[in-house]
């Protein structure tokens, strides 16, 4: 039974920028999430790449959105949308930040954002490429609340939505695929990366899909 009656959803605002990038990071560091570690890669200094990324969505220069979840006046969930052609380009800077982040892992994280990029969908669209929950908040259906406002967003706008997510040749693993799926979501393309796990492009039409 959802526990999220209680939350406020709404625009990031400056003062939220801290709390919002610990939302995020805790969340990154909570969950298996293969293209994250790609790109932040593992271990003392993930953290502090994966901080240095995320806060690039919120710079003013920034073209992507960033909507918050808040309970007593806390900062307990993030997600970030931005449109097409916005949601594949970036800045000189923003490239040259990018890179310096990545480091050994350029080559590698290029290779799979250009694959996933390709595959985007053809007509416009808002694409949802990060979100997260504080982790002793999961499963309260906050997630839920932020993805319905990113779907309102979208129809209101008429644009198609789209997600990337992980599918775990382990099936036992947590994916976010019936998440999505719940959300008028399915599935367009799947980019097989290793034995373990492959890239699922989901899109969703304006209005949502016929049940859901």
């Amino acid at each position: 039974m959802s526990e999220a009656v209680d939350i406020v959803i709404r625009d990031l605002r400056p003062e939220d920028r801290e709390a919002a990038l610990d939302v995020l990071i805790d969340a990154f560091l909570g969950f298996e999430f293969p293209p994250s570690q790609l790109i932040f890669g593992t271990g003392e200094g993930a953290p502090a790449r994966a901080r240095g990324l995320y806060g690039m969505l919120f710079e003013p220069r920034s073209k992507a959105s960033v909507v918050v979840a808040e309970r007593d006046s806390r900062i307990v969930g993030v997600l970030t949308y931005a449109d097409n052609p916005d949601c594949v380009s970036m800045s000189p800077g923003q490239a040259l930040t990018m890179g310096r982040i990545m480091g050994p892992r350029l080559l590698a994280s290029a290779r799979l954002l250009f694959k996933a990029s390709r595959a985007h969908p053809k007509a416009p669209h808002r694409h949802l490429p990060v979100m997260g929950v504080d982790p002793g908040l999961q499963g309260q259906g906050i997630g839920g609340l932020l993805i319905a406002e990113f779907e309102r967003r979208c129809d209101e706008a008429g644009l198609e939505g789209y997600v990337e997510t992980v599918s775990w040749a382990d099936t036992t693993k947590p994916s976010h695929r019936k998440l999505y799926e719940r959300h008028g979501f399915a599935v367009t393309h799947v980019l097989p990366r290793t034995k373990e796990w492959s890239l699922l492009l989901m899109t969703r039409p304006v209005g949502g899909s016929a049940g859901v």
